[in-house]
């Protein structure tokens, strides 16, 4: 059995109308929140790619004792930390700021505390004699 718009009475001729208004409305809203969504995804997509390439710890180069030659540069460590072995010296000294060009820079810093009369070993650390203390 189907029913003629004529014979619906025109209040809720005027109800469906209003329905179907408000349906309308409502999905256009819908239709804006998708987009906006979908922006948002978008910007979490390329935040996501940002992030990939900073995977990891970041490391920061201290420039603490930039600028400074090894013998310098071992006594104000050996002096704020005590006796080290020589590649803890050299591995310090660069995490520190000390630049150097040499390929083999731990016999580099071994040779050049060898050579200086601020330093002696004892066992296999090295430490300040009395004239490198500073």
């Amino acid at each position: 059995m189907t029913t003629d718009v004529q014979d619906v009475p025109a209040s809720l001729q005027q109800a469906f109308a209003l329905l179907e208004h408000t349906k309308s409305a409502k999905l256009a809203e819908l239709k804006a929140k998708e987009a906006e969504v979908a922006q948002i995804q978008a910007e979490l997509a390329r935040i996501a790619e940002a992030l990939k390439s900073l995977q990891g710890p970041v490391f920061v180069p201290s420039r603490e004792y930039a600028g400074l030659g090894i013998v310098a540069a071992t006594q104000r460590l050996l002096s704020e930390v005590g006796p080290m072995r020589t590649d803890e010296i050299a591995a310090e000294l660069r995490s520190r700021g000390v630049t150097t060009k040499s390929r083999r820079y731990t016999p580099t810093v071994y040779a050049t505390l060898r050579n200086s009369k601020m330093f002696q070993r004892r066992g296999d650390q090295w430490e300040l004699t009395a004239e490198g203390r500073l």
